[in-house]
């Protein structure tokens, strides 16, 4: 028996010298990212940690941040298409604030149209549509004319015909 407990004493403590010096820190590392609350934090600390394992561990955790890199660059991009595709339609569902702080958007006239009461509507290569407000008469307005529709005073908007210099009050009607 005594022979058998020593046997088994050998085993580990070879077992022991065989495994990595940094595996007890790690398992102290995993300890302490465990006990961190922030859930952000807590995952940055488990990548932290594998990272720390091998050379492979550490490229597929340079390849994964890579990857979440370009992800978050195409939503900043889809945010600010939307920004810019709801730009003005606030009036169109009365009562609903919008969430956007865009100030100004840039597009060219893909159409003139006429109302029934002579003023002109654009419509714009985005896809809105803008009405003339106020009754001043329109220089001759092209198809690629570019415009830009900004905020005006008291919640109202500003179409500037670029090429002409001229500016309009306009409200979005889609």
């Amino acid at each position: 028996m005594n022979r058998a407990r020593v046997l088994i004493l050998a085993l580990g403590f070879a077992l022991g010298a065989a495994l990595p010096t940094h595996a007890a820190g790690l398992d102290d590392t995993l300890v302490n990212c465990a006990r961190e609350a922030n859930n952000t934090k807590r995952l940055a600390c488990y990548d932290s940690a594998v990272a720390t394992i091998s050379a492979e561990a550490k490229a597929a955790t340079q390849q994964r941040e890579a990857e979440m890199a370009v992800l978050a660059a195409e939503q900043a991009k889809a945010d600010e298409a939307a920004k810019q595709a709801a730009f003005g339609s606030e009036r169109l569902a009365r009562g609903q604030v919008p969430a956007s702080t865009i100030t100004r958007v840039d597009a060219k006239v893909s159409e003139v149209l006429t109302a029934s009461d002579g003023m002109a509507v654009l419509v714009l290569d985005n896809g809105q549509l803008w009405r003339q407000t106020t009754g001043v008469a329109l220089p001759p307005v092209r198809t690629g004319d570019a415009v830009v529709i900004t905020v005006a005073a008291m919640g109202s908007y500003q179409a500037e015909l670029v090429r002409q210099h001229r500016a309009f009050k306009v409200k979005r009607i889609k």
